[in-house]
């Protein structure tokens, strides 16, 4: 197969991604951007020269731009995102997201692209039992929203409820935004492994919109505090998550007390398995498969 990758931020590696390797579970992949039989296009750069390719062209990103008014820069790079998935769905034939599964959208979950090397084995198996010595953690890396906390608090509530939860105990914040531990972290998981509690909430919501802010807490054996789309709660048990959706600051306080508390219960949500059998749908080979007959078969 002969792929292509276009408007994708300058730091995607276009012969080494979670992409290409899916492909790779069953089929041999050529990077060109000559006469490619696809191209895969993100919402990064100028959606205009998507056109002038003549092969079948698949729309993917991780942003929640359904959900976005507004534009981000990341680098030296504009991220467009006041445009809604419709909009770049104009310039292709089918789709890889994280929203649900249609005649020309492939439901690829942010979650299972970011597992490390796709081995979703280790959300089936027990855990490792780490010693946690500290209590809960905060890790941003948006450090622009300064005090603005209430012009973000309906699109994700994770600043508001940093500041009222630091009011009544200390959580480390280890990413740029508000680093009270004096530098940012560069290992997210090995960090994650000291504390009992990760305030995960998404940036922003959307029902089928989860990324690894639930799962680096599994894989780093932490009680996940999420905020977020409740489609994963098909998957992953809830008995190992509080969920903060709905909820207040101090109905959250009360029910993470309750869990610090009770050593036998932060054993069993720290240690138990997160997945009682991954969803076959979000296999490596399955998705490559409805890649490669869209590509190729389907018209």
């Amino acid at each position: 197969m002969k792929l292509w990758f276009e408007n994708f931020p300058h730091y995607w590696l276009k012969h080494n991604n979670f992409i290409v390797d899916v492909l790779h579970t069953k089929t041999n992949v050529k990077i060109t951007p000559d006469n490619p039989d696809l191209v895969i296009f993100s919402n990064f750069g100028d959606i205009e020269k998507i056109k002038n390719y003549e092969c079948k062209k698949c729309f993917y990103t991780m942003e929640n731009i359904k959900y976005s008014t507004h534009k981000q820069i990341h680098n030296d790079e504009q991220l467009i995102l006041n445009f809604p998935f419709e909009h770049y769905l104009k310039y292709s034939d089918f789709s890889l997201l994280f929203n649900k599964q249609t005649n020309i959208n492939i439901e690829f979950p942010v979650w299972v692209a970011l597992l490390p090397n796709q081995n979703f084995d280790i959300l089936t198996e027990k855990r490792k039992n780490f010693l946690k010595d500290k209590y809960c953690s905060f890790i941003v890396s948006n450090n622009l929203i300064n005090d603005n906390i209430d012009l973000f608090k309906n699109i994700s509530p994770r600043y508001y409820f940093f500041k009222k939860l630091s009011e009544k105990k200390y959580i480390h914040s280890g990413g740029k935004y508000k680093n009270n531990i004096g530098y940012p972290i560069k290992n997210k998981c090995e960090y994650l492994k000291n504390f009992i509690f990760n305030l995960g909430f998404e940036n922003s919501y959307g029902y089928h919109y989860t990324t690894e802010k639930l799962v680096d807490p599994f894989l780093s054996s932490c009680i996940p505090i999420y905020w977020g789309g409740e489609r994963c709660f098909d998957f992953f048990r809830k008995d190992l998550i509080v969920n903060a959706k709905d909820k207040s600051v101090d109905e959250v306080f009360d029910e993470m007390e309750e869990i610090y508390n009770d050593k036998d219960k932060i054993k069993y949500m720290t240690t138990e398995p997160v997945i009682d059998k991954y969803p076959i749908e979000y296999i490596p080979k399955y998705i490559a498969e409805q890649i490669l007959d869209r590509t190729f078969y389907t018209t």
